[in-house]
Order: C-alpha cells, then sequence, then structure tokens
C-alpha cells in the first residue's frame, strides 16, 4: 500500500473517531436523561448479552432490507431502515464511549463527571480505531454492542428508575 493511501485512512480513522466522541458529547449534553438511562442499561447488562443481541438485530435488518431492496418500488423503504439502524446504533453507542471512559477513568482512581468520561471514552475508541485490523474489530464489536444496548432501552426504559446519579 502506498504511503498516501495509509495517510488517508488513518486521517479517516481520526475524523471517524473525533466526529463520534463530539457527537455523543452532544447527545449526552442535549438528551441528558436518555444518556442516563443508555448508561443504567450498559452497566446492567453484560456486554457479551448486547453484543450478541446487536448482531441478531443487524442481521435480522440487513436480511429485511436485501430482501425488500429487491422489489423496485420499496427500495426507498430499504433506505429508512438502514438509516434507522445508523441511528439506533448510535444512541446505544452514547453509553458504550461512556462506558469504556468508566474504565479509563477508574485506571486513575479518580470520580468523575460523566462529561469526562465520555471524553475520555471518545478518546480511547479514536485511539483503537487507528489499530490496523485489530482496532477496526474492536470498533465493529462496539458498534455491535451500541446497537444492542439501544434495543434494551427500547424496551426496558419503562422499567428503569426516573432519577439516579451515575457520575
Amino acid at each position: 500500500m502506498n504511503p498516501g493511501a495509509i495517510l488517508a485512512i488513518t486521517v479517516f480513522s481520526i475524523m471517524i473517531g473525533l466526529g463520534l466522541t463530539a457527537a455523543s458529547l452532544a447527545a449526552r449534553g442535549c438528551w441528558p436523561n436518555i444518556a442516563e438511562e443508555l448508561d443504567i442499561i450498559t452497566l446492567s447488562n453484560s456486554s457479551w448479552r448486547r453484543f450478541f443481541l446487536g448482531i441478531f438485530n443487524a442481521f435480522i435488518s440487513l436480511l429485511v432490507l436485501i430482501v425488500i431492496s429487491k422489489i423496485p418500488p420499496l427500495g426507498i423503504i430499504g433506505l429508512a431502515i438502514l438509516f434507522l439502524l445508523i441511528i439506533v446504533t448510535f444512541i446505544g453507542f452514547i453509553a458504550e464511549v461512556n462506558l469504556w471512559g468508566r474504565r479509563v477513568m477508574l485506571l486513575r482512581d479518580s470520580t468523575s463527571s460523566s462529561f469526562a468520561h465520555t471524553l475520555a471514552g471518545g478518546l480511547t475508541l479514536s485511539s483503537i480505531l487507528l489499530l490496523p485490523f485489530v482496532g477496526q474489530m474492536i470498533f465493529f464489536i462496539i458498534l455491535f454492542q451500541s446497537l444492542g444496548t439501544s434495543v434494551y432501552w427500547l424496551f426496558q426504559r419503562k422499567n428503569l428508575p426516573k432519577s439516579q446519579n451515575l457520575s
């Protein structure tokens, strides 16, 4: 691979990581109650359960997307399903970034705000994304966990406590 392609991939990875970090910070600031509910879901369910639920839902969604896309008049519905899948995954990503930040901040033995957790988690995930192949695999695992977290949130949010400070 030539140096220009390597540089392009590196810059693209940095932009994706920092962009998702900024979007997570903005979403956490705009919708703190939803972010808190997502944090509760993330902390109360195991990573593997969220991962397998995310894989299952991604598989079913992509299967429906493929079937619907084969029928010409329903192609726009397929795009809507894909867009919805991306949005739902991002909603769960807000909590996953915070969870990674929590783990990083625990290494420092410090108590800090959810803003600091999200920033530390976003920077950690941005750094992980720079690792060739392994970083991308870890990132996709986190995306599947994010989808699973969102699905849990969609079905369990009525049973969650109304106010709880996790920071």
